[in-house]
């Protein structure tokens, strides 16, 4: 049994739900909850990409090519997250900051992981799933981010809510 099934506000994590309800035969109700979204990446690159070209010239970060080269891509943006999570100061419009997105996702694991409920199902992206395996590994905040980098897309993880909180039962499958 899928038991309740949730899904972030995020068109892609409702699309997969509807998709996988489909193919497994099960009606797609699915409740919508914006606790399971992704962080927003794009700010976290506009902010913060030019202060790691500043900060790392060796790094040859120029306007417009970062996308082109997938090596450099992921250490400029492993820098913009070590940005983002140290909270460095920027003049960007605010956004969601480090300490709140795992707040809020903690917050919304904990209010579906109740006794009453056997099993959840949550749709949802990388990021929200590494928040999950830092809190059922007791995982640093260096140490989730290189996890992310190995979540599978598609893939399933498995957690299971105990007396002594949320333990990992299943990754990447």
């Amino acid at each position: 049994s899928l038991g309740t099934v949730y899904s972030g506000t995020m068109s892609r994590q409702q699309d997969t739900a509807r998709h996988a309800l489909e193919a497994k035969g099960v009606p797609a109700d699915i409740e919508i909850n914006p606790a399971f979204n992704e962080y927003d990446f794009e700010a976290i690159l506009k902010t913060y990409i030019p202060m790691v070209a500043h900060d790392h010239p060796e790094l040859g970060i120029q306007d417009g090519k970062l996308h082109s080269n997938p090596r450099q891509f992921q250490t400029a943006f492993e820098k913009a997250i070590g940005y983002w999570i140290e909270q460095k100061p920027h003049t960007q419009k605010p956004f969601e900051g480090w300490q709140d997105f795992t707040s809020r996702v903690r917050n919304g694991l904990r209010a579906i992981a109740t006794p009453d409920r056997e099993h959840v199902t949550v749709f949802t992206s990388g990021g929200v799933i590494a928040v999950a395996l830092q809190t059922a590994l007791g995982l640093d905040d260096d140490k989730t981010f290189q996890i992310n980098w190995r979540i599978h897309n598609g893939s399933v993880h498995r957690f299971r809510m105990g007396r002594n909180g949320l333990t990992l039962m299943g990754f990447n499958n």
